[in-house]
């Protein structure tokens, strides 16, 4: 029996990155089990190991659309690949309403259900911003566990947070699993991908780790970066799914939490850049039952977190180990801003009857355009 840590890889996926334009990520479908998004998850079927994917709903209708042979392959390997509930917009949800999360949760759920086989009802918040009338709204959903970051929670409440799975407790004394990942594990992740070795460790016999499976496209050469990573993490950790941790972590032995921690807003509303954006979306979802299916679900894209946050945050630059000749120079990871497309949406919405809208998405030809065509086809599938 090994004696290495037990690792729980989940990994979130979404489309709509600040830093992962809309031309990159539809070459990463292109090509179907030749793609670089098919050669990514092959490599996890290469090595035989575990990963428990968070995929945003918005993001599958797009691999569908475009390259169903992905989907495909996760379903003929359920001893690969668990798969995590998500809403179908990546939205920053503690801006929004109990019906407008309980709707964008729910619709990503029918159609994540739809989609994939070895599914398990685990909620993955985006961004980690949730109230706590939202976990009362997961719970009466039938929703088993959430998740925090401690990277999102103010230093003080740090320090009182268990580590792995505990119980929040919420409004109407509302009980449900969580789980509080374990820190530095995405940096650990990304050292690997970046200059191919990390010096960070884990003191936890079971590490909950969480990052970004879009990261290897803002690289270049991604699949052998992401391949580095999981050769590397290979001989550190036993993965297991999801299921398989919560099985063997003994929930009883750890105390409850009240209240579920409030993430800052400054990265998304810091500099009020998109101020009057949001004041225009809330207008909207006050009368969002007098609007129609076919607009509420263009309406959702209109909450996608990374709309805020890929105005508001300046470009990255890292250092990066080249594979050619092991030497490492900076390099500059992008936002890539999307408060034109947004301001699009929003004249849909705002201008156009149902007939409009129909012939407008059909008929447009801008990259953009490409994705919507793919959400509004997926969500009415299932709406």
């Amino acid at each position: 029996m090994s004696n290495k840590q037990r690792l729980v890889d989940i990994v979130n996926l979404n489309a709509d990155a600040s830093c992962l334009s809309t031309k990159r990520w539809l070459k990463a479908l292109k090509g179907g089990i030749r793609s670089e998004l098919y050669g990514i998850l092959s490599l996890y079927i290469k090595a035989d190991i575990k990963i428990t994917l968070g995929i945003v709903g918005s993001t599958v209708a797009e691999i569908e659309a475009l390259n169903p042979e992905c989907i495909a392959l996760i379903n003929q390997h359920p001893q690969n690949f668990q798969i995590l509930i998500r809403p179908f917009i990546h939205s920053l949800s503690i801006l929004w309403s109990n019906e407008t999360f309980s709707y964008n949760y729910q619709l990503g759920k029918r159609y994540i259900e739809s989609q994939f086989k070895n599914s398990i009802n685990w909620h993955l918040p985006p961004e980690f911003a949730m109230r706590n009338s939202h976990i009362y709204e997961l719970k009466k959903l039938k929703c088993e566990g959430t998740f925090i970051h401690p990277k999102r929670v103010k230093k003080g409440m740090k320090s009182t947070l268990p580590s792995g799975v505990f119980t929040l407790k919420s409004i109407q004394n509302t009980k449900i699993q969580c789980i509080n990942f374990t820190e530095n594990f995405d940096t650990y992740y990304l050292d690997q991908i970046q200059v191919f070795r990390s010096s960070i460790s884990f003191k936890e016999d079971t590490i909950y780790g969480w990052r970004d499976g879009e990261s290897p496209l803002f690289l270049p050469k991604s699949i052998q970066r992401e391949e580095i990573f999981i050769e590397n993490s290979k001989k550190d950790f036993n993965r297991v799914f999801l299921s398989e941790a919560l099985d063997q972590d003994n929930i009883q032995d750890k105390p409850t939490i009240h209240s579920y921690p409030q993430n800052s807003l400054t990265p998304w509303l810091g500099n009020f850049r998109l101020f009057w954006f949001n004041t225009e979306i809330k207008n909207i979802e006050k009368k969002f039952k007098q609007i129609s299916k076919k607009k509420q679900i263009i309406f959702l894209n209109l909450l996608n977190s990374d709309i805020l946050s890929s105005t508001e945050k300046n470009d990255v630059t890292v250092a990066l180990k080249h594979l050619d000749n092991s030497s490492t120079s900076s390099y500059t990871i992008k936002r890539k801003e999307r408060n034109l497309d947004a301001e699009e949406i929003l004249f849909i919405v705002n201008n156009f009857s149902e007939h409009q809208i129909e012939e407008y998405i059909e008929n447009a030809t801008s990259k953009f355009f490409i994705k919507i065509r793919a959400r509004y086809k997926a969500a009415l599938s299932v709406s």
